[in-house]
Formats: C-alpha cells, sequence, structure tokens
C-alpha cells in the first residue's frame, strides 16, 4: 500500500489539480485554499471625479505594462479625460492606508499580465467593491465572469482598448464592484481562509489519527 494513504486532501495557493507527487499516492482529493483578504470596516465609495483605471503591479515584463500603456493611449483619444494609476515597485510603492484610498477612488482595476499564478489583487480590488479587467491567465478566470468583472486575452492591445471603453460606458459598473464584494466577503475574508485550513487540517489528521 502507498506510505501517503492516510493523505485525502492536498492544500496548495495554486490551481494545479493535475499533480504528480510520487508514482505511489492516489490524490482523492484536492483542495485550493487561496490567501484571504482584509475586508474593510467601513467602505468609501467616494470616487475620482473623472474615471479612473487603476492598476498595482510591479515593473516587469511578465506584467504586461507596455499593453497596457498602449491601450490607454487608445482610451485616451475617446476619452481624453479618463486617467490611468499605477503603483507598486518600479512605479510608486505606497503605504496599505494609501493603497484602500486608491482601491476606494479608482472606478476600475486593470490587470494586464502576461502570466500569473493567483493574483491576490483582485480579492482586494473587490474588497473595495471595485471591479476588474484582467487577462486569462492563471487562475483568473476561477473568480472573474460577466458579474463582477471582464476577462481579455492576454498581449491583445486592442482587446484591452475595446474593454477599458466598455467600462467607462457601462452604466452597471459599479454593480460589478459590488458583486465582487459579495464573492469576496464571503469566501476569501482571513476568517475563511484560517477555518478553510482548520477544517481542512482536521479531516488529513483524522485517518492518521485512527492508527493509533
Amino acid at each position: 500500500g502507498s506510505r501517503l494513504q492516510w493523505l485525502e486532501k492536498l492544500i496548495t495557493q495554486k490551481f494545479k489539480y493535475d499533480l504528480v507527487i510520487t508514482d505511489d499516492l492516489t490524490l482523492k482529493q484536492a483542495k485550493f485554499i487561496p490567501n484571504g483578504v482584509s475586508i474593510p470596516k467601513k467602505l468609501n465609495l467616494t470616487k475620482h471625479s473623472e474615471f479612473t483605471f487603476l492598476t498595482i503591479a510591479r515593473n516587469e515584463p511578465r506584467k504586461g505594462i507596455p499593453i497596457l500603456l498602449k491601450a490607454f493611449d487608445q482610451v485616451k483619444k475617446q476619452f481624453p479625460k479618463s486617467k490611468l494609476r499605477l503603483f507598486g515597485p518600479g512605479f510608486t510603492t505606497i503605504s496599505q492606508a494609501k493603497l484602500d484610498q486608491e482601491l476606494f477612488k479608482a472606478h476600475c482595476l486593470v490587470l494586464p499580465s502576461l502570466a500569473e499564478g493567483h493574483p491576490l489583487i483582485l480579492f482586494e480590488a473587490w474588497a473595495h467593491q471595485l471591479p476588474v479587467i484582467a487577462t486569462d491567465v492563471g487562475s483568473v478566470s476561477r473568480f472573474v465572469n460577466q458579474d463582477n468583472g471582464y476577462l481579455v486575452p492576454a498581449n491583445d492591445t486592442q482587446a484591452l482598448a475595446r474593454t477599458m471603453k466598455l467600462a467607462i460606458r457601462n452604466p452597471s459598473l459599479a454593480v460589478m464592484g459590488a458583486n465582487g464584494y459579495q464573492l469576496v466577503s464571503k469566501n476569501y475574508s482571513w476568517s475563511q481562509t484560517a477555518n478553510s485550513y482548520y477544517q481542512t487540517l482536521l479531516r488529513i489528521n483524522k485517518p492518521f489519527k485512527n492508527r493509533h
């Protein structure tokens, strides 16, 4: 028999269910537990006067910033008063308190990455009732849908520009942010994440304890 037959759940922070750990391990059930986010105690929904996109990322190639800048150039031609604010290493680094303010005051988060694992900034945005535009990479499509944001192909300037314009014109954009907030507050707060770890570890440990 397997040396690890008691292990019935794998806790992972990446969406990789087709894992091969050892030849003699049969993975009966995998459970993904993402990092949680803090839910603001007080919601401040005062927005910038002009439509503002927000991107929080490192200034590195896989984050797709050149694609974003080209797309925003197209957006500006049709919506000259729109804004794009960039924060993160390589741009302007800000405190958590300042980040909270930026997330509240923006109208839409843009995640233009060429590659991602599980981008926590999506949950951060939704915790502040901010809708998202995100590229379809990594685990993004498991969370972003037509109710809480927009999915676009990676490395596609035209698709990103079209979607950013669509967001500006969308009178129900705030509803998307509210839907994202409901998703995160019910499933991905720190208390929910801690409870998921606790319950999963109990299930893992039970068959092991029964041996003794």
